[in-house]
């Protein structure tokens, strides 16, 4: 084996297969809210229940993942490749009976799951997704490798959420034309565009042929951050808890925005058409602003940029909240928040590295480590706040897919609440994000220069002891 050549390989293709996996699990983002309530009809109650289930599960369950992968890849033999191998293809069999599942009768059966088929998908996807994010660390020999690795990996999933809009609506096209009953449409559109998670995850192993470092000796695995644990961390860095804080209410912004979007085309304002548009120019403006978030939190200091960076998303949401009865002119205060906020999503998560600093400076114990394992928590927790919040919104608007469908008109009462849900809601939550940045997260680039230079001083005085 040449192995120049093949880290030439590695190094220029490995992450571009994330463009297939990130694609296929687009779909759900944008339309399994939109499913379950107008096409599987799943009553809103059961729906509220449905979330904070499946959402606990998903914070238990995270540790345990990485106990599993590294078990697993601690035996002779086994590699993160070939785990890759056996799991990515079960995302697809997990995928369609998690959008079958949601169809059926009774209801509660139907719950009940849902609920499995997400722990059982879960499964399956997390322990691909770990193993091949892992592989990066396993087939890298420095530090700039894997940043090579990982900007190409980011590149294909930022291309993968303009794409999806567009994939998705063909396919949708595609089924409703051969005659197929708006279950199966969904159902098979989301099996179709799961095909390409194990593509493209199987294209990723390849690109890392030969390249991945074999466990030399048994060692003991390094012990996952418990739940306790980590509420003890947070709460005792107040700038920690600020920055969660601000994360949650956030994400919670962003999956509003992404989830009622298909309610607010195809029922408030009429144009069902006009989603996919949306769903493209909002995702490109958001990898656009990716670009420049390095540039500006350089500039103006990590806090700063988030905080001038929010002001301008909430602006877009208050022009969007503002003139949310034109679809154009709300997809424009919307591509405005959705530029801020892609900004503002690559600086916070920059950001909990400094309150690792914190907790260094404060403590003496560096836990950089920890807290940046952190850093999914939020779209963990965001996800559980939204899934509760998305049903129990639409109950209280009045909105009831099953009378729709039996022909009931769609009162005003219904509109003007799908239109909020898109604009002037999250703007709540995205103004409570910024004033909890503003006055609660307190680490400037003045602060985090005198901590770095007590903690330099603490141990170069250590090493001379």
């Amino acid at each position: 084996m040449d192995l120049e050549k093949t880290k030439k390989r590695m190094l220029n293709l490995y992450g571009i297969g994330d463009f297939g996996g990130d694609l296929a699990t687009a779909f759900g983002t944008n339309y399994r809210s939109f499913y379950m309530t107008n096409i599987a009809m799943m009553p809103l109650t059961l729906q509220a229940i449905i979330s904070p289930i499946s959402s606990i599960w998903g914070i238990i369950a995270v540790p345990l993942y990485g106990t599993i992968l590294d078990k697993y890849r601690s035996k002779p033999g086994n590699s993160y490749g070939k785990l890759i191998k056996i799991m990515s293809p079960l995302v697809v069999l997990t995928t369609f009976l998690s959008w079958y599942v949601m169809a059926l009768e009774p209801k509660i059966l139907a719950a009940v799951c849902v609920i499995l088929m997400t722990i059982l998908g879960g499964f399956t996807q997390q322990l691909s997704y770990l193993g091949n994010v892992a592989l990066m660390g396993a087939c890298a020999d420095n530090e700039q490798e894997k940043g090579k690795m990982s900007s190409t990996r980011w590149t294909a999933i930022k291309i993968a959420m303009v794409v999806a809009p567009s994939v998705a609506l063909a396919l949708l096209g595609f089924y409703e034309g051969r005659g197929l009953s708006p279950v199966m449409t969904y159902v098979l559109t989301a099996t179709t565009m799961s095909l390409l998670f194990p593509l493209g995850y199987y294209f990723n192993v390849w690109t890392t042929k030969g390249m991945e470092k074999p466990v030399e000796q048994k060692v003991e695995a390094k012990k996952s951050i418990g739940i306790v644990e980590a509420f003890k961390l947070i709460l005792t860095n107040p700038h920690l808890l600020a920055l969660v804080l601000v994360n949650i209410l956030t994400v919670v912004c962003s999956f509003l925005i992404a989830m009622m979007a298909a309610f607010y085309f195809n029922v408030a304002v009429g144009r069902p058409a006009l989603l996919t548009v949306y769903l493209t120019i909002s995702n490109a403006c958001g990898i656009v602003s990716a670009f420049f978030a390095g540039i500006l939190a350089k500039k103006f200091g990590l806090k700063q940029c988030s905080v001038g960076a929010m002001i301008v998303g909430i602006a877009g949401l208050v022009f969007a909240t503002i003139c949310k009865v034109n679809p154009i002119l709300y997809m424009v205060g919307v591509s405005i928040y959705q530029f801020a906020e892609g900004v503002d999503y690559a600086i916070i998560i920059t950001m909990f590295s400094s309150c690792a600093v914190y907790t260094h400076w404060k403590t003496g114990e560096d836990k950089t480590a920890t807290i940046m394992s952190l850093v999914s928590w939020p779209l963990t927790f965001g996800g559980m706040i939204s899934g509760v919040f998305i049903p129990t919104y639409l109950a209280s608007i009045g909105y009831d897919a099953q009378a729709i469908a039996a022909g009931a008109p769609v009162t005003e009462k219904m509109i003007t609440g799908l239109q909020n849900a898109v604009s002037l809601v999250p703007c709540c939550f995205y103004i409570a994000a910024f004033l909890v940045m503003l006055f609660l997260y307190r680490l400037d680039s003045k602060t985090m220069k005198k901590m770095e230079a007590e903690i330099a001083e603490r141990q170069q005085k250590k090493a001379e002891e």
